[in-house]
């Protein structure tokens, strides 16, 4: 049963398997010889994208909607702390060098985008309005880099 609302996985490099659990609002992990139930990480949400940056031992969890990444440290099964991405969270993942994390974000943009606006004013009254604003209620697509180590 904890496995029917089960999300994404990710596999460590110990062999275990992480599963984002919508059931028990946490994260599953498991044996990856015989997928025993090892332990349940709580983080009090339902993650939906997991990264697993192996040689810090940290697994990051995003909460889609929520727009927050929880740090847990894979060797305790603790949270360490929570980042806040700023918009949705579509995907996630982790460069193994550096350690820092990308998170694909989307967010509603609900203003008229002037793309004159890097025109001085004299110039831009030369174009004309209706080239430069677009419709609101676009959906703007990000790629953030975050550093865990000084994201808070």
């Amino acid at each position: 049963r904890l496995l029917d609302r089960a999300g994404e996985l990710a596999l460590g490099a110990d062999g275990r398997v992480y599963v984002a659990s919508a059931a028990t609002r946490g994260i599953l992990v498991l044996d990856g010889r015989g997928g025993a139930i090892r332990q349940i990480i709580l983080v009090g949400a339902s993650p939906a994208h997991l990264a697993i940056d192996a040689p810090r031992q940290r697994l990051y969890a995003a909460f889609g909607d929520d727009r927050q990444i929880a740090v847990l440290d894979m060797r305790r099964g603790t949270r360490v702390r929570t980042i806040d991405a700023g918009a949705t969270i579509l995907d996630l993942a982790v460069d193994p060098v550096s350690g820092h994390l990308a998170a694909v974000t989307a967010s509603l943009d609900t203003s008229p985008s002037d793309r004159w606006a890097w025109l001085p004013g004299w110039l831009r009254r030369w174009f004309p309005a209706s080239q430069s604003e677009a419709p609101p209620g676009r959906v703007r697509y990000m790629l953030r880099i975050l550093d865990p180590a000084t994201s808070g």
